[in-house]
């Protein structure tokens, strides 16, 4: 009985020796705000400037921590590190380049997504997500900040690819978010056929282009344009327009 509880001992001394050498050569991230800055910065390679950490939080009933940083002219990064028994963390997901990520957690409590995401110009009041829940694809509130990160539990979701849709607090705000349209300006708005029409003018050419918007609890979102059409000036009258031929 002896020999056997000796063996028993021997093999648990042994299975915590082993991990705790594979924790030690593995998970080599302190989980302080200096290092884990020092280590996104070293795996970008931007040697010459420090990225800036925005925010470090664990992900609740998980063994993640997760960061969000700024880098590269205001480009917005994620890391999803795992930590380790001794509290070191070790390296599991990095994501770039992108204003827009989600990521699926599981959890101790069920399965969570995890989105983080800019919101330029602290503009946009509604995400419409890569998530597809109950046939639909799911639609995130975002805070009038210039970062944000959430976790929600979702059930039954598949994650789609494709571009996330973006609905705007405003009107001009959701115009300027087409960027193929950015320095027009707005011209009138017909709220009844929920209608608009944007210009520019440069040579003594006009550029107008009627464009289709939807508004409801959500925000603003363009739903069509136009082709533009272009008008110049008569030389004879102070404000009558032809169309350019």
């Amino acid at each position: 009985m002896k020999k056997i509880l000796l063996l028993i001992s021997l093999a648990s001394m042994i299975v915590i020796i082993a991990y705790s050498i594979y924790e030690y050569t593995q998970f080599t991230i302190l989980n302080t705000e200096r290092d884990i800055t020092d280590f996104i910065q070293e795996h970008l390679g931007e040697l010459d400037k420090k990225p800036l950490l925005l925010e470090t939080y664990p992900i609740k009933h998980t063994m993640k921590v997760v960061a969000t940083f700024e880098h590269n002219e205001n480009q917005l990064g994620a890391v999803i590190f795992h930590k380790g028994f001794y509290g070191k963390l070790k390296l599991e997901k990095i994501m770039l380049d992108s204003s827009f990520y989600s990521e699926i957690i599981e959890t101790k409590k069920g399965t969570f997504i995890l989105f983080i995401g800019e919101n330029k110009q602290t503009a946009i009041q509604t995400i419409v997500t890569d998530i597809v829940s109950s046939g639909e694809r799911v639609r995130l509130t975002v805070p009038p900040q210039k970062y944000f990160s959430q976790i929600q539990k979702i059930e039954d979701f598949t994650k789609i690819d494709t571009e996330p849709t973006y609905i705007y607090r405003t009107l001009k705000e959701a115009i300027s978010g087409t960027n193929s349209k950015q320095g027009m300006e707005l011209m009138f708005v017909d709220e009844a056929h929920q209608s608009f029409l944007i210009y520019s003018e440069e040579n003594s050419v006009l550029k107008t282009i009627l464009g289709a918007y939807k508004f409801n609890e959500h925000g603003f979102e363009v739903t069509g344009m136009e082709r533009a059409n272009f008008y110049s000036m008569k030389e004879d009258k102070d404000f009558c327009f032809e169309e350019k031929k």
